[in-house]
């Protein structure tokens, strides 16, 4: 497929124009080959919105034009602490700070593998930088990724399965 040409399916067009037009958060799920990544490029390529794409691992952003978040963010690989959010903000940079504010939307692939204290931190980062109480500072929450992968615990049995 060449790089700048995407065919929607008419279920792709209308999730599309949904995160176009919206700024509701979404996870956008499918098991490989579904066409989540296509859907992904098209959204980029065609929203004006303004968004940063990013992935957990440095492959996974490759694949998708982006970088990873631990890069973009300014975070170290070890396990991130949330802390207090005047200390979220003053240990940002005015420069980090500020394109957290211009933000529209985050895209983010393989969502399933982002560890919870990741994003406990980006949703620090964020609200501290956009000034916002709201999750995420209000900045719209892209997710792509197979939910076949995303742990799952199950109560009854106390059965702990990953796929």
């Amino acid at each position: 497929m060449d790089e700048g040409v995407f065919e929607l399916s008419p279920e792709q067009c209308a999730i599309r124009t949904l995160l176009e037009e919206t700024d509701s958060h979404y996870f956008i799920t499918g098991k490989a080959g579904t066409g989540k990544t296509v859907l992904l490029r098209a959204f980029v390529q065609k929203t004006r919105k303004r968004v940063v794409v990013l992935a957990p691992t440095g492959l996974a952003a490759i694949q998708v034009q982006g970088q990873t978040i631990h890069a973009f963010f300014g975070l170290s690989p070890a396990v991130q602490t949330t802390g207090n959010p005047e200390d979220t903000q003053a240990s940002m940079t005015q420069n980090r700070c500020e394109m957290l504010r211009r933000l529209d939307a985050i895209v983010i692939d393989e969502i399933s593998m982002v560890r919870a204290d990741v994003m406990d931190k980006m949703d620090r980062m964020l609200r501290a930088a956009r000034e916002n109480r709201h999750p995420f500072g209000d900045c719209q929450m892209i997710f792509f990724g197979a939910s076949d992968f995303i742990i799952q615990i199950e109560q009854d049995n106390d059965i702990h399965d990953i796929h």
